[in-house]
């Protein structure tokens, strides 16, 4: 990475930190079933923002500590 200038590191826990903040809490499902857990939305934001698959981005969202 030194060889290109215009290259940063990507900080991915950053990133899943900040979806994690942005995810609403406790919101019931309207159908009554179980809705997506926090993991799961978190995960699907994650993949949606960085094109990860599904495995991808559940294991980095499960490795950042939770505040």
């Amino acid at each position: 990475m030194a060889k290109f200038e215009d290259v940063e590191s990507y900080g991915i826990d950053e990133v899943i930190q900040r979806q994690q903040q942005l995810i609403p809490q406790g919101a019931p499902a309207q159908d009554g079933k179980r809705g997506p857990t926090l993991v799961e939305r978190a995960a699907a934001m994650v993949r949606s923002a960085l094109g990860l698959s599904e495995t991808e981005a559940r294991r980095l969202v499960e490795s950042v500590p939770s505040q």
